[in-house]
């Protein structure tokens, strides 16, 4: 989890959340958070799916700078189920989260906080590779005369 619902909250407001979020018909006047844990989970998944060749996940700590491009994407994904169009600058916001994300997929970024970076092409789980194959047939013995 890179960010929370009550972090959320403190950066976009509560009464914005509660807009976003509160689509009952007529209106609660309270925030869904439920709705809002979706919309986080989904901005999560889809920073796993760029980590996750690089990095050991769950991280053991999330860089501010990595949470704060989660919740622009949260907020974004608040705003995608709304009839009225998305604002420029939260869709700015999703662009520049989306092009960190790549980044880092790429290394062009690297997250230093964390230990349990993986730097070569092993898999995740730490695991070497395993060959199995019949005996050898051509070796130094078996070409000795030729």
């Amino acid at each position: 989890m890179y960010t929370t619902t009550t972090e959320m909250i403190e950066a976009y407001g509560q009464e914005t959340i509660q807009d976003l979020t509160d689509r009952a018909d007529p209106p609660l006047g309270e925030i869904d958070h439920a709705l809002l844990q979706r919309a986080i989970d989904a901005a999560c998944e889809l920073v796993d799916g760029y980590l996750t060749r690089r990095y050991a996940l769950p991280l053991a700590q999330v860089p501010a700078d990595l949470a704060a491009h989660v919740m622009a994407l949260a907020f974004f994904n608040l705003h995608r189920n709304r009839r009225e169009t998305i604002e420029a600058h939260i869709r700015q916001a999703r662009d520049e989260a989306v092009k960190y994300l790549v980044d880092l997929g790429q290394g062009v970024i690297v997250l230093h906080a964390q230990p349990s970076a993986v730097t070569s092409s092993t898999p995740v789980s730490g695991a070497s590779p395993l060959f199995v194959a019949p005996p050898r047939i051509f070796d130094s013995r078996t070409l000795r005369g030729f």
